[in-house]
C-alpha cells in the first residue's frame, strides 16, 4: 500500500506513519512532488505510477472541475479526513491516524480503484463512502 499525504497534512505526519507502519510506503507531498506542482499533475502522475491512495484535508478536490476530473482519470483511491481532524496536532493526528489504519488498509485491499471516502475522527465511525 502507497499512501500519498496531501499538503494540509503535515509531512511530519506522514513522515512518522511511514516509520510506524511496517507494510506500508507513505509519503508527504512535498517529498515526492515540487511544491508547485498543480493537484491534477500529481493526481495524474500517481495515477499513471499506480497503486496509490491519498490521504487529504482538501474536499475541494471533488468539486473542482479540472480536480475532480484528474481524480476520476487517476483511479486514486482516496480519503479525505473531516474537519474534526484540524482541531488535531500533528501527535494527536499521528496518533488517530494509526488507530485507523487498519480500516484504511482493508477498504484499499477491498475497493475498485478510484473509490472516495470521507473519514470521521471517531475511531468507532464507519469509513463514509463519496463514489456515487
Amino acid at each position: 500500500m502507497k499512501v500519498l499525504v496531501d499538503h494540509n497534512i503535515s509531512p511530519r505526519v506522514a513522515r512518522a506513519l511511514n516509520e510506524v507502519i511496517y507494510d506500508a510506503e507513505v509519503v508527504s507531498l512535498q517529498d515526492k512532488f515540487p511544491t508547485d506542482t498543480a493537484d491534477e499533475e500529481w493526481l495524474i502522475s500517481l495515477g499513471q505510477e499506480g497503486g496509490w491512495s491519498l490521504l487529504t484535508k482538501d474536499l475541494r478536490i471533488v468539486s473542482r472541475k479540472a480536480e475532480k476530473q484528474a481524480l476520476a482519470h487517476s483511479k486514486v483511491t482516496s480519503f479525505f479526513l473531516e474537519r474534526g481532524w484540524s482541531k488535531r496536532e500533528n501527535l494527536q493526528t499521528t496518533a488517530y491516524l494509526l488507530l485507523r489504519w487498519p480500516s484504511l488498509r482493508e477498504t484499499v485491499k477491498l475497493v475498485q480503484d478510484g473509490a472516495l471516502f470521507r473519514v470521521p475522527i471517531n475511531a468507532g465511525s464507519r469509513l463514509r463512502s463519496l463514489t456515487p
